[in-house]
C-alpha cells in the first residue's frame, strides 16, 4: 500500500496563548466535573473513533511498521475504545469525594472531605510510535477528570497531525479540547506557558528538554520516557514460548516500542543454548516472513548505527544481519545476536534504547547476577521488566529487588492498554503514570459547626485549662490503629468533648468567671 505524507499543518505563534487562555476560563465559566458534561464529552469521543476508523489505522500505517490497516486496529481502534469503555465505567468513582473517618477528637465537631479536582489546563505531547493510543490514553484521563487539555500531536507523522486537527472541533467542546499543530518550535512555545500538568510519552533526550522547561513555570509532569528492557529467563520456563513471546516483543512495530525486551538474560548454560535455539528456529519460520517500517529515514538511519556499533563492540549475529534492512523503504527485519557478559558495559544495547528490531541474548549465571546487572548504574531502570519462570520465589525475588515501571510474568509488552491500569515508569524510565490521579489534585475542604459545643470540641479553650485537663487529653487520644474504626472513634469522639465541656466548665468556676457570660 503506497501512502504519502501530507503537508503538516501548523498553528500560528500567535495564536496559542489565546487559545491557553481560553481554556483557562473554562475551569471558571463551566463545570467541568458535572458528570453529565464529561459522560458527554466522551461519548463523542468515543463516536469521533468509531466514525474515523479507517482514517486512525491509515494514519497508524504511514508513520509506523504496518503495510495494513487491518493490522493497525489493535493499536488504534481496540486500545482506544477499551480505554474509553474504562473511562465510561468509572466516571461516577473518578470524581467522587471521600469523607475522612473523624479520628481526631479534638476535631469532633468538623468534617474532612477530600475532593478530586482537576489540576489545571492539561499540555498532552504526541510522539510518532504510537500516535494515537499515546494521545489518547492523555486525553481520556484529561476529560474523565475534568481538565481542558491541548493537544499537540506529533509533527513526525502530519496525517495523525492533521487528522486530530480536523476531527476534534467536529466532536468536542472547543473550550475544553483545542489541538495546536505544528514541530519543535510549537512545542517549545506551549512549554513557555505554566500548565496544570503536562503529559509526555518518549525519549529520555527529549524528556529532558520537556522537564527543564516545565520546571521554569512549576508545570508537574507525566514523563514516560522508555527504558532499557530485559527478559530474563531461568531453566523452568517454556523455552518455546518464551522464544515466539520475546520475538514478538522484540519485533512488533518494528521495534519501535518502549516496552519491547532488548535483551534477554538466560541463566545457566542450558538454558541459554535453548533459549538461543529456539529464538533463531522462531525468527527464521516466522518473523523474517515480515517487514516492518521504521517511521522515517532519519530513525532508520539511528537505529542502523547502534545496530552496526554493536557488532563493532563484539555482538555476535546468529540470525538475520543488516543487508536484510532496506534503506529505500525503512523496512527492516529482526536481527538476533549473542553478547558475552564480559562486553555487556562496553556495548551500546546495554547504555541505549534502541528502538529498533534488534534483540540480543547474554548468558549469565544466577539470579543475584541478573539483579546485579539489571540494576547498574549505567543502566536506566526499565519501563518494563520481563521474567519468563515457572518458579514463583525467582519471581517474586526478581520483582521485590529491581526497580521497573512494570513486570510481565511469561509474556512481553502487556502493561499498556489493560482495561484498569495505569503505565508508567520509574526512575529514569519515568515519572507518575498515566491514570486518573495523576490529573488530579485531591483538595482537602475542612468544615466546622458554629453550633453547640464547637469551641470545646476543637480545643480552643484548653488554653485556659489546669495542667490536670492538658494531661488527659493526650492519654485519651487513640494513637493504635486498632481503634480507628468510624464507630469507635465516633463514640470516643463524643465522649471526649463532653469531658471538655465538664473541664471548661468547671475551669470557668475555679476562676470565678461568668458562666454565662
Amino acid at each position: 500500500m503506497a501512502m504519502e505524507q501530507p503537508r503538516l499543518l501548523v498553528t500560528p505563534t500567535e495564536e496559542i496563548e489565546e487559545v491557553i487562555t481560553r481554556l483557562r476560563r473554562t475551569l471558571i465559566d463551566v463545570n467541568t466535573l458535572d458528570y453529565n458534561y464529561r459522560r458527554t464529552q466522551l461519548l463523542a469521543l468515543k463516536q469521533l473513533l468509531i466514525d474515523n476508523k479507517e482514517e486512525f489505522n491509515q494514519s497508524f500505517c504511514m508513520g509506523c511498521g504496518f503495510k495494513e490497516t487491518g493490522a493497525a486496529d489493535l493499536f488504534t481502534f481496540v486500545t482506544n475504545l477499551s480505554k474509553l469503555e474504562e473511562a465510561l465505567h468509572m466516571l461516577a468513582e473518578i470524581t467522587a469525594p471521600s469523607v475522612l473517618c473523624r479520628a481526631d477528637p479534638l476535631w469532633a465537631m468538623s468534617k474532612t472531605t477530600v475532593i478530586p479536582y482537576p489540576k489545571g489546563v492539561a499540555l498532552l505531547l504526541g510522539t510518532w510510535n504510537f500516535p494515537s493510543i499515546l494521545v489518547f490514553r492523555g486525553l481520556v484521563s484529561a476529560i474523565a477528570t475534568g481538565c481542558p487539555c491541548i493537544i499537540k500531536p506529533t509533527e513526525r507523522n502530519p496525517h495523525f497531525s492533521n487528522l486530530m486537527a480536523r476531527l476534534i472541533p467536529q466532536y468536542l467542546d472547543q473550550n475544553l479540547v483545542q489541538v495546536v499543530a505544528g514541530g519543535v518550535e510549537t512545542a517549545q512555545e506551549l512549554l513557555k506557558h505554566k500548565f496544570g500538568v503536562c503529559y509526555f510519552v518518549g525519549s529520555p533526550a527529549i524528556a529532558r528538554h520537556i522537564t527543564r522547561a516545565c520546571a521554569e513555570t512549576f508545570t508537574p509532569c507525566i514523563i514516560e520516557a522508555g527504558g532499557i528492557n530485559p527478559a530474563i529467563v531461568d531453566g523452568t520456563a517454556d523455552i518455546k514460548n518464551c522464544a515466539k513471546r520475546v520475538c514478538w516483543g522484540a519485533s512488533v512495530n518494528a521495534g519501535q516500542f518502549c516496552l519491547r525486551p532488548q535483551y534477554s538474560l538466560c541463566i545457566g548454560q542450558a538454558t541459554f543454548e535453548k533459549h538461543r535455539d529456539a529464538m533463531v528456529e522462531v525468527c527464521k519460520n516466522k518473523f523474517h516472513q515480515y517487514r516492518f517500517k521504521c517511521v522515517d529515514s532519519r530513525h532508520f538511519e539511528q537505529c542502523y548505527r547502534f545496530v552496526q556499533q554493536s557488532i563493532d563492540q563484539g555482538a555476535e549475529l546468529i540470525c538475520g544481519d543488516l543487508d536484510m534492512w532496506d534503506k529505500e523503504t525503512c523496512e527492516t527485519k529482526l536481527i538476533i545476536a549473542t553478547l558475552d557478559k564480559s562486553l555487556m558495559n562496553d556495548n551500546i544495547v546495554m547504555q541505549e534504547e534502541i528502538f529498533g528490531n534488534y534483540h540480543v541474548i547474554i548468558k549469565i549465571d544466577s539470579v543475584d547476577e541478573a539483579i546485579e546487572l539489571v540494576n547498574h548504574p549505567l543502566r536506566e531502570e526499565p519501563l518494563s521488566m520481563n521474567i519468563f519462570s515457572n518458579d514463583r520465589k525467582t519471581v517474586e525475588r526478581l520483582n521485590r529487588c529491581i526497580r521497573s515501571g512494570s513486570t510481565n510474568v511469561n509474556m512481553c509488552c502487556t502493561s499498556v492498554g489493560r482495561f484498569g491500569t495505569d503505565s508508567g515508569g520509574v526512575g529514569r524510565s519515568g515519572w507518575s503514570h498515566d491514570g486518573y490521579k495523576a490529573f488530579q489534585h485531591m483538595k482537602h475542604v475542612f468544615e466546622f459547626s458554629d453550633g453547640f459545643l464547637a469551641e470545646e470540641s476543637m480545643g480552643l479553650t484548653l488554653y485556659d485549662q489546669p495542667s490536670w485537663v492538658l494531661n488527659l487529653v493526650p492519654s485519651i487520644l487513640p494513637f493504635d490503629a486498632k481503634f480507628r474504626s468510624t464507630s469507635s472513634m465516633t463514640m470516643l469522639s463524643v465522649l471526649v468533648a463532653f469531658i471538655l465541656l465538664i473541664a471548661y466548665y468547671s475551669g470557668c468556676l475555679s476562676c470565678g468567671k461568668d458562666l454565662f457570660q
